[in-house]
């Protein structure tokens, strides 16, 4: 079971997704009432992973690398998890966030929102 993105492989530690839809709301006055007109463009699906790593210095982490990534550029996620399997997916990295133990084994906790494409 393993979980890549940009050929970095992440060890997984939760995992949670977000569908929401692109489009617009607006009140209008219909058949004598007010009402709440919805205009559905489509949708767009927002992952985030939190993931660990341990003795990796920060040249080679993937917080650093990932963190070089926040420029709207596309990268392949791919997931055989159980918790959920993806394939091949192109995603944009929204934000990386970081919470590091200060001690020997250089233990990182770390969020990537991703943003399907």
């Amino acid at each position: 079971m393993s979980c890549t993105l940009d050929s970095k492989t992440l060890n997984v530690q939760s995992w949670s997704s977000d569908d929401d839809y692109l489009g617009s709301q607006a009140t209008q006055w219909i058949a004598g009432a007010v009402k709440r007109k919805v205009t559905v463009l489509g949708k767009t699906t927002v992952h985030k992973i939190t993931c660990m790593e341990n003795g990796v210095t920060w040249t080679d982490s993937n917080v650093n690398y990932f963190r070089g990534k926040i420029n709207g550029a596309s990268l392949t996620l791919n997931s055989d998890l159980a918790v959920r399997a993806v394939a091949s997916v192109s995603v944009t990295v929204l934000s990386v966030s970081m919470n590091a133990e200060n001690d020997e084994y250089l233990q990182r906790y770390y969020t990537l929102t991703l943003q399907e494409v």
